[in-house]
């Protein structure tokens, strides 16, 4: 069994780190894509109350 899972391993080992860089690369951009609005939305509430306090003046 185990030399079955060495060859196993051995024909699916070159494809191993292009096919996990390639997944990481799109968790980031996917978790950019999605965190992105949410640090914008961010800064405009804070600009936002800021300015309702009177603390910055626009």
């Amino acid at each position: 069994m185990s030399g079955y899972l060495r060859n196993v391993g051995r024909r699916i080992a070159p494809f191993a780190v292009p096919v996990i860089a390639a997944a990481s690369t799109l968790f980031v951009m996917i978790g950019s894509l999605l965190l992105a609005p949410l640090i914008l939305a961010g800064f405009w509430l804070n600009d936002y109350l800021m300015r309702e306090e009177g603390i910055v003046a626009g």
